[in-house]
């Protein structure tokens, strides 16, 4: 097989230092409300690999393919709740199982909790800063949404926050037998101390934070 696979080094090792930062506002502790049916992944199965809520409403299903993938293309996943950080991790494998190569596209989709609209404070090419937008005061955590960092993604990946939605087009040009990896993290801030509306001022400062680190 010929198989090619960029590094995830460099945005793991970024990831060990969360911990180390200090954040403006306490993040609450986030459930581990992954859907998971094993690590082998296909299609547009939503009760493999979504996160359901996230705590305090942050999803309400985040992080599968609602139309599949392009035909030809199997996808090996993990999906884990980061203990401590409040991280949700998506690292997806597209492997040509055909034998010859092929191109496509493929929709990573996210609904967000904050139905009644979202704020973006924060667009850059990998990394997304949003919240609820409710007259400066939010219920949801705020999210920072990351679709990596390097020429690979930014080449190749294309992600925007709608209202409600978040939609990351990955598109694929993959020769026979090989395979890519594009990971996706969720990092979720919110006080641990308020259960109503707050100001996301601090929060937004943090997710910020965590998600450049």
């Amino acid at each position: 097989m010929n198989a090619k696979k960029f590094s995830l080094s460099a945005i793991v090792a970024g990831l060990l230092g969360l911990a180390s930062l200090s954040a403006n506002a306490a993040p609450f502790v986030a459930t581990a409300d992954i859907y998971v049916g094993g690590s082998s992944y296909a299609g547009s199965d939503q009760s493999l690999g979504y996160v359901g809520d996230g705590g305090f409403d942050a999803f309400d299903g985040f992080g599968y393919y609602p139309f599949g993938l392009p035909a030809g293309v199997t996808l090996q996943r993990q999906v884990q709740l980061l203990a401590g950080s409040n991280t949700y991790r998506w690292v997806d494998t597209f492997t040509n199982s055909t034998s010859a190569a092929l191109s496509g596209q493929a929709r990573f989709y996210g609904n967000l909790g904050s139905d009644g609209g979202e704020a973006v404070t924060t667009n850059t090419g990998f990394l997304k800063v949003s919240h609820e937008s409710r007259s400066g005061q939010t219920y949801d955590p705020v999210l920072a949404l990351i679709n990596g960092n390097n020429a690979w993604t930014l080449a190749n990946t294309s992600a925007a926050i709608t209202p409600g939605e978040y939609n990351n087009y990955i598109t694929l040009n993959l020769a026979a037998g090989q395979s890519i990896s594009v990971a996706h993290f969720a990092i979720l801030v919110r006080p641990d101390d308020i259960a109503t509306n707050y100001d996301p001022t601090a929060s937004v400062a943090s997710a910020t934070a965590l998600g450049q680190a």
